[in-house]
């Protein structure tokens, strides 16, 4: 079987120009997200936006975006697009001090950090609605979230 070979656009016509004309002009078209603020064990708090339709799947789809990112970057809401499309619900989250406003403790994300994950999962399957979850990671997210899917990572205290 031959696979069809790749043809980039003719605007596109160096490597570089692929790579920054997504982060730069592409826009996705998303229904507005729902905002919910949640707190965190150490007096601190997350941002996450949801994009729920009723979806009568058991699980749920949690995104988290790079570093220096948030839930509005394009390639987030791509996914949160695509995802929701698929027939799920998704959610969205902030790292602390990328949700619009800074954070309370004088403490920042970093790449081994899986708590606060821990905590948008824990708060996710705590409603009730969903007994499941699908993680999706990009960059600084992506390391979180195959840190999270490790068996010998405790993500709750």
């Amino acid at each position: 079987m031959k696979l069809p070979t790749y043809k980039r656009p003719w605007y596109l016509f160096h490597a570089h120009l692929e790579t920054i004309w997504p982060a730069l002009l592409r826009r996705v078209p998303l229904p507005p997200y729902r905002r919910e603020r949640i707190y965190t064990d150490d007096d601190d708090f997350l941002d996450l936006d949801w994009l729920q339709a009723g979806h009568k799947r058991l699980v749920i789809v949690i995104i988290s975006h790079g570093l220096e990112g948030d839930t509005r970057r394009h390639y987030v809401t791509g996914m949160a697009k695509a995802v929701h499309g698929a027939g799920f619900d998704v959610l969205a989250w902030n790292f602390r001090g990328c949700g619009g406003e800074i954070n309370r403790q004088p403490r920042f994300t970093h790449n081994g950090a899986t708590e606060d994950l821990g905590a948008v999962i824990s708060h996710a399957l705590a409603a009730g609605h969903y007994n499941s979850v699908a993680l999706v990671g990009f960059s600084m997210g992506g390391n979180l979230t195959l840190l999270a899917a490790r068996p010998t990572v405790c993500l709750m205290k």
